[in-house]
């Protein structure tokens, strides 16, 4: 049994890997001040959520490190955290994130942290391990996310014209989210190129977008939803990869998307669905899938077939057993 030192990040993710075979997760939690309160762990679980059996809690005192093989981090200012009280235990990151180019100091920083403490960095997408410059580092890998496609609700229906978007603090968010460009796809609002009772926008923190902004769904709504509509429309300007766009595909929703970081990799243009930066092209492709629903199905078909082969869970539960083994071998 692998006995890993980790704590509580992404819930979705660590599902997926609560199912690794032969590997149990320790989150950890400080309830007595071992760490000042803006470094530690706030919490084992969400508690709305089921837990996996092989996820349990511990406190940060009464950690022994000789019980354990090795550290997972989620989160870069645990890093140092982590390596300052376990530092004899192999560490590995996962860099969820892209990174902001227009902020050179804090990368270079966070890379200089990674080098110092970590000895195993995993990206989510091969375009973040480049975006980062880890292209030709040997501590380095790069694993999709799990996705069981089979497990998933599918599409039945193609006559939908709603025109569907999910993510959260639009406006705020606009360098990374998009909103800005979303906006100037669908003409909004000076010249809007679709009805208003057409575009619906799920996510919380979007209430000054009315009326498309349609409020903050569960998980299982969402997927409702994605079933339900005609296309699911991606502006994100920085995701390595968003879930968002990858559950659409897996319901067999055809996908409208900005060709940015991994999703331009993995999707072509016209085959997969309408994959571009061009914002003519886009909302022509909209108007092309909601009108020709021979040829969105196809497409759809195709998207969702991308995410069966790239994402399975045997893929992702077999490539992190890789590093865990390789990282407890080579520390």
């Amino acid at each position: 049994m692998i006995r890993i030192l980790t704590h509580y990040a992404h819930e979705s993710y660590q599902q997926a890997l609560s199912k690794i075979p032969g590997v149990e997760f320790y989150h950890v939690i400080d309830s007595t001040g071992v760490w000042p309160a803006d470094k530690k762990p706030k919490f084992i679980w969400p508690e709305n959520v089921s837990k996996p059996d092989n996820i349990k809690g511990i406190e940060a005192r009464d950690i022994r490190i000789q019980d354990f093989d090795l550290v997972l981090i989620h989160w870069h200012p645990f890093i140092e955290t982590f390596s300052n009280l376990w530092g004899d235990l192999p560490v590995i990151f996962l860099e969820h994130t892209w990174p902001k180019n227009n902020h050179p100091g804090e990368i270079n920083h966070w890379k200089n942290v990674r080098h110092e403490f970590v000895d195993h960095t995993v990206f989510i997408t091969l375009s973040s391990k480049k975006a980062w410059d880890y292209e030709h580092d040997e501590n380095s890998s790069y694993i999709y996310h799990s996705i069981d496609v089979d497990a998933f609700p599918k599409k039945i229906l193609y006559d939908s014209k709603t025109i569907m978007t999910t993510t959260n603090e639009f406006i705020t968010r606009d360098w990374a989210c998009g909103f800005t460009f979303w906006a100037n796809v669908l003409g909004l609002s000076g010249k809007p190129y679709f009805p208003k009772d057409q575009i619906q926008l799920f996510g919380y923190g979007n209430d000054n977008i009315k009326p498309y902004a349609k409020g903050r769904r569960s998980r299982e709504e969402v997927l409702d939803l994605l079933v339900n509509a005609g296309v699911y429309f991606n502006p994100s300007q920085m995701s390595p990869i968003p879930m968002s766009l990858l559950e659409a595909a897996a319901v067999g929703t055809p996908i409208v998307s900005t060709a940015k970081c991994e999703v331009g990799r993995l999707f072509k243009n016209k085959i997969h669905g309408i994959i571009s930066d061009d914002i003519v092209e886009l909302r022509c492709g909209i108007k092309e899938l909601l009108n020709h629903l021979e040829h969105a199905k196809v497409m759809a078909e195709n998207a969702r077939e991308v995410v069966q082969v790239n994402f399975s869970p045997e893929k992702f539960q077999e490539n992190w057993l890789k590093v865990f083994k390789k990282v407890m071998y080579d520390k």
